[in-house]
């Protein structure tokens, strides 16, 4: 039975909505092109691996968007957001959440780079908010 746990494809409720893999607007799970930005679905996610969508949240969505793409690129512990991270721990200066959140995914990321971005969040981000998290992250990493 198509759409049945056993047939292997995805189960979809009629009218049910979905996001565009691209600009992560709401589509109607039927659409084949994003209404918003006008990207072939199923073409882009055949293209485009999941990190990398991740990548292009994080530096041009909404602030609640990149939050998501930044925590996930974290959990995910993909390196090649490290970049992406790096800028965020620096030029989010009127959104700490985003640049500690930056800091978070960067900690969890590891590595020489991701410490070396913390460390320059720790010295030179105008918040203390965001200053204090990377100290901590940079404290309880050293342990």
């Amino acid at each position: 039975m198509k759409g049945s746990p056993s047939s292997g494809e995805p189960t979809t409720v009629p009218g049910s909505t979905a996001f565009c893999p691209a600009c992560w607007e709401r589509v109607p799970e039927a659409r084949v092109v994003c209404p918003a930005c006008g990207v072939e679905i199923a073409r882009y996610l055949a293209e485009t691996d999941y990190s990398a969508q991740l990548i292009y949240a994080a530096k041009y969505l909404d602030a609640r968007r990149r939050l998501i793409a930044i925590w996930l690129l974290g959990e995910r512990r993909e390196k090649r957001a490290i970049p992406v991270l790096h800028r965020l721990t620096l030029t989010a200066k009127w959104d700490v959440h985003l640049a500690k959140a930056a800091v978070d995914a960067l900690a969890k990321i590891g590595g020489a780079e991701a410490r070396h971005s913390i460390e320059l969040a720790r010295g030179h981000h105008p918040s203390r908010f965001v200053r204090r998290a990377a100290a901590q992250v940079l404290r309880v990493s050293s342990q």
